[in-house]
């Protein structure tokens, strides 16, 4: 097909070669201006947020929100033997990074809950002792001072109300702002307190010494506590779910080993009765929103103003094919994302989150159950990812609910589990009762419910005699007992003797 003379003459003309030339620059204006109006729309929406929420009654700003608001002598974090502790740590875990302790053979294997299975002590140390009984002295006198730093802690934590989070911390090792690293230190720092005392109390009992190794589960307890109670983040949600369940272990394995009394036993009991994961979880929220303009703030300054392209280019100018020129302008314009775009979805992500937590169908919530659960996951399912550093959106929902039922769940197991050692010890003359229905009144108000269920938590003796507790764990499915790593594929358990097939970590994960 020929053109027409006049359309050579359009082509060929210096008008058209000086727009062709420029055609590129153009092009890379229009690109600039998108990507610094999506900038200041992002921001925009941002501030608009944060103006939403305080015009509500909420609290952005973490200084505000997790000042003091209790006596010095009542704060864990102001206590001087605490501030010690934080000055020169001495109470963390048995683990050949952060011990000096002569042949340790590898981070202390922790009781494991879902295979009901015996510490091995011996095995601790390479090459290993004789038993558990000298390995467990070995290892508290090699211990000693963290024992005793134990010691001098533990009234602390059971005198302090609270753990008022501090927020004046410069550095920052979570995305989010040194605001939020300042509140999140510290518990993590608490999370390797209680596995210390953990690990003490699994020395103490393997040792022989049942009101010392008690004594170390009460500081556990009181750890938790103090995570749960003053205002809480997710993180601190999340930390308090893994320790319930490192105590669940500890009380396991003293149960296991014959370690305790009645007496004991009754005050864990005590202490499991007053936690309230769902309170926690419900006030979860407030935290986040308080942590607000820390995150954007640091979203923001982290963000340069263009970002830096990274992409190997193919090599020889001269020698460019044009396909290759293509895909290497396509993987950079895929990293010309604007932060705005970033910061829009963040704020919905947020405040989709933030609005769910606290109501429910328009009503205030009360609870997370296992049908909001159930809901929260097919919701993330089938909801967009982002690549942001905000707490939001579905999947902190399940984080959240997971989390919050689980703590409930282990509180649930424990506390029976408990009922059912004190039934063995006392009125049982050491044999399990028949059903859950035997321990009411005695030793449970009511015969409990599975808190991921709809039904009471399942229980049957075993042909030896020993007891098998469950609960139908985060799949909502009765799979008779069977545990699996995954919360969302097996039961939750509580056993006494080890299950057939179930003998090592690698069968919870087949």
């Amino acid at each position: 097909m020929r053109l027409p003379p006049w359309m050579w003459r359009v082509i060929r003309s210096r008008k058209t070669k000086i727009f062709l030339a420029c055609a590129p620059f153009a092009f890379c204006l229009l690109v600039l201006l998108f990507y610094f109006g999506t900038s200041w729309w992002g921001r925009s929406r941002v501030e608009r947020q944060l103006r939403d929420f305080e015009s509500a009654g909420y609290v952005v700003d973490p200084e505000k929100y997790w000042l003091p608001s209790i006596p010095a002598q009542d704060d864990l974090f102001q206590d001087p033997l605490f501030q010690e502790e934080q000055r020169d740590r001495v109470l963390l875990p048995l683990n050949p990074g952060h011990t000096k302790i002569p042949n340790l053979a590898k981070r202390l294997p922790k009781a494991e809950p879902s295979l009901a299975r015996m510490t091995e002590l011996s095995r601790w140390l390479n090459p290993p002792m004789p038993d558990d009984r000298t390995a467990a002295e070995l290892l508290l006198k090699e211990h000693h001072a963290a024992v005793e730093r134990l010691e001098v802690l533990r009234p602390v934590f059971a005198r302090s109300k609270q753990a008022v989070w501090p927020v004046e911390m410069a550095g920052n090792d979570f995305g989010g702002g040194p605001e939020l690293a300042s509140v999140a230190g510290p518990m993590i720092r608490l999370r390797h307190s209680a596995q210390a005392a953990g690990e003490i109390a699994v020395l103490h009992f393997a040792a022989g010494d049942a009101d010392k190794s008690a004594a170390a589960v009460a500081a556990m307890l009181d750890i938790v506590r103090l995570e749960m109670e003053p205002k809480p983040a997710l993180v601190s949600v999340i930390l308090a779910d893994v320790l319930l369940r490192n105590i669940q272990a500890v009380i396991w394995e003293g149960v296991v080993r014959g370690s305790w009394s009645d007496a004991h036993l009754q005050a864990f009991d005590k202490s499991l009765a007053s936690f309230r994961p769902q309170q926690a979880g419900l006030k979860s929220h407030l935290g986040e929103i308080a942590l607000l303009r820390s995150q954007t703030k640091w979203l923001l300054a982290s963000r340069r103003a263009l970002p830096e392209i990274e992409i190997d280019w193919p090599a020889g100018s001269r020698k460019w094919e044009p396909s290759a020129i293509w895909d290497a302008t396509k993987e950079a314009a895929g990293q010309l994302r604007s932060p705005g775009l970033e910061l829009a979805g963040g704020v919905k992500s947020q405040r989709e989150f933030l609005d769910a937590v606290p109501r429910a169908g328009g009503a205030p919530r009360e609870r997370f159950t296992a049908q909001n659960l159930d809901e929260f996951r097919r919701i993330d399912e089938t909801s967009g990812r982002t690549s942001l550093e905000f707490t939001g959106g579905a999947q902190a929902l399940v984080i959240l609910a997971s989390s919050t039922l689980r703590m409930e769940t282990t509180i649930a197991l424990t506390r029976t589990g408990i009922a059912l050692e004190r039934y063995r010890v006392g009125k049982g003359n050491g044999t399990y009762p028949d059903s859950l229905a035997a321990l009411v009144p005695d030793f449970l108000p009511e015969v409990p419910m599975d808190p991921l269920g709809t039904q009471p938590l399942h229980y049957q003796l075993q042909a030896d005699g020993s007891p098998h507790l469950w609960s139908v764990g985060g799949n909502f499915t009765d799979d008779g007992g069977k545990p699996h790593f995954d919360f969302t594929e097996g039961d939750l358990i509580w056993i006494t003797r080890p299950l057939p097939g179930f003998t090592t970590e690698k069968d919870l994960r087949r």
